[in-house]
């Protein structure tokens, strides 16, 4: 079922969008 474990794939899902923003500051300050 799709509904089962939506909230961790959630989480993951924010945690990635986290881990985007964070990678996309290094590489702006690495290139800068």
């Amino acid at each position: 079922p799709q509904h089962v474990g939506g909230k961790s794939k959630e989480k993951l899902s924010d945690a990635l969008k986290c881990c985007n923003e964070i990678l996309k500051e290094l590489f702006s300050k690495k290139h800068s």
